[in-house]
């Protein structure tokens, strides 16, 4: 920039270094700074994330609403719903499943009507941002006939994508065998994901963790936990990241470690201060908190 180039990526990861930093006004200069671009919808995902990152799920979803109608007006029907995409899994991890469902529905009917593929909702256009991608958020609500056909279909139509038949596939199939009760076929197709761990936005370990501490292994499941929490970077904004906090304290709780668990608990509180005061997720953590 001081060499008089600037783009919009170069705003997008000084913001993301301000809100790490806690500098307010440097990331609010650089939400200004996209005001009346053509890509100024990124900047509103963004900034939903970093809602989202708070427990703060419904002024989350209203950005996120905001950057959808952003897209849609600038001709983007597949950005607008990768992020349509993207609130619908932050409620699905949230505990809401029921609007995350009906979310996916008014999803799935836009993927035909506009004739996008769901292997086109994987990358996203700001990079150092997640987008989760259909086939997830549709095994996360449940949704398991659906995942698993259209999972079968992604894989036969790019036999060589190294990322989706190594990383994302394997993940949905892992959250399917999840939510099956199966954690030894979990950590079985998550395996070869260990090699490009800094570049899965932290789902292989957040899903890895769940099917141990599924299987009553408290130690394993605090490891996975404890290596997001170790990696912050690897997505600045990631809601795993607060929760990975939650799953320690479970995972510590489990080993009967209850002053471990006690703390891990305290610093996910801090985390979600500003949370919505009626958060499923929020409200079950401290019964189990008073419960220690």
């Amino acid at each position: 920039m001081a060499r008089g180039l600037d783009a919009s990526g170069f705003h997008n990861r000084l913001y993301l270094i301000a809100v790490l930093e806690g500098d307010v006004e440097e990331a609010r200069r650089h939400v200004e700074w996209f005001a009346g671009k053509s890509d100024e919808y990124q900047m509103r995902e963004i900034q939903a994330r970093t809602f989202e990152f708070a427990g703060q799920r419904r002024q989350a979803g209203e950005f996120f609403q905001e950057a959808a109608r952003m897209a849609q007006q600038r001709g983007l029907p597949a950005e607008r719903i990768r992020i349509l995409i993207n609130e619908a899994n932050m409620n699905a991890l949230f505990g809401e499943t029921k609007l995350a469902q009906s979310q996916m529905a008014a999803v799935m009917k836009l993927l035909e009507t506009e004739k996008v593929a769901p292997e086109d909702m994987q990358p996203s256009l700001i990079q150092q941002l997640d987008s989760p991608g259909v086939l997830w958020t549709l095994a996360l609500i449940n949704d398991s006939a659906k995942a698993e056909s259209m999972t079968n279909a992604v894989g036969k139509r790019v036999p060589l994508d190294t990322a989706q038949q190594t990383i994302w596939l394997p993940v949905v199939r892992a959250t399917l065998e999840l939510r099956r009760g199966s954690p030894e076929k979990v950590v079985q197709l998550l395996q070869a994901s260990r090699q490009c761990e800094a570049a899965t936005f932290f789902k292989p370990e957040w899903i890895r963790a769940q099917a141990y501490f599924d299987d009553k292994d408290g130690v394993r499941a605090a490891v996975e936990f404890q290596k997001i929490i170790d990696h912050r970077g690897w997505d600045i904004l990631s809601p795993l990241w607060p929760l990975a906090h939650l799953g320690l304290a479970r995972s510590y709780a489990l080993q009967g470690d209850i002053a471990r668990s006690r703390q891990a608990y305290e610093e996910f509180f801090r985390l979600w201060k500003s949370a919505d005061s009626d958060s499923r997720l929020l409200m079950q953590a401290k019964r189990e908190y008073s419960q220690l």
